[in-house]
């Protein structure tokens, strides 16, 4: 029963992706079918989360490993032909993580990576976007995003350091949403932004739930 459940709702949030296609195709404003391209992003990294936990055989732990290779992949395809030469370059320790903690991960790996393919390496310059998530001490998980691309704008760079992601700079729909999503895990961000080197560190309980493995998964793809 459960198998069939993640199946129906992998259908059902894949739709929702399939309504929101469809509905780009009747706009005209650039602005408009961005904001529809990032909403399908983050409504597919949900559905792939219930797929994979669909076709595994434990569904209440995803193998977090693989889904952010998977997930990492399909981000950075949502972009090919729109950036240049960008490097990716993911270690993940093999972890299983519980539903709750899964999906808030997987959409702060979408908003921040995005962020980075589309921003980080303007005029189609080449680059590299690391992901590493690892179990840093024994109570804590840590989720670190770097790039070595072009950095925020200085003021607004100064700003987010000092005043945090809801500061009264924020204007950005996905850094309210990273600062959310991080609140919901219970965790801390650290950001630091300059040229050459932007840093997204989250910081967050590991909690009870979750199976340990003995290796680490590293990968490097690219756009």
């Amino acid at each position: 029963m459960l198998q069939e459940i993640h199946h129906r709702v992998k259908n059902n949030l894949q739709i929702v992706a399939s309504l929101l296609s469809l509905q780009s195709q009747f706009l005209a404003y650039p602005a408009a079918l961005d904001a529809l391209a990032e909403s399908q992003t983050r409504v597919r990294s949900m559905a792939m989360i219930h797929e994979q936990l669909y076709r595994s055989g434990n569904l209440a732990q995803l193998d977090f490993a693989d889904y952010v290779s998977t997930l990492s992949r399909q981000v950075l395809r949502s972009y090919r032909g729109k950036v240049g030469a960008v490097n990716l370059q993911i270690s993940v320790d093999n972890v299983s993580l519980p539903l709750d903690t899964a999906i808030p991960c997987g959409l702060l790996i979408t908003e921040i990576l995005s962020n980075a393919v589309k921003h980080a390496f303007p005029d189609f310059r080449s680059g590299q976007i690391c992901i590493n998530f690892c179990r840093c001490d024994g109570d804590n998980f840590q989720l670190t995003i770097t790039d070595d691309g072009a950095g925020f704008p200085a003021e607004l760079a100064g700003c987010l350091m000092k005043n945090g992601l809801t500061g009264p700079c924020v204007q950005s729909l996905g850094l309210q949403l990273i600062d959310s999503l991080t609140h919901q895990l219970d965790g801390k961000i650290r950001f630091d932004s300059q040229p050459g080197a932007t840093v997204f560190e989250i910081t967050f309980p590991a909690g009870e739930e979750f199976y340990p493995a003995e290796t680490t998964t590293p990968n490097m793809m690219q756009a």
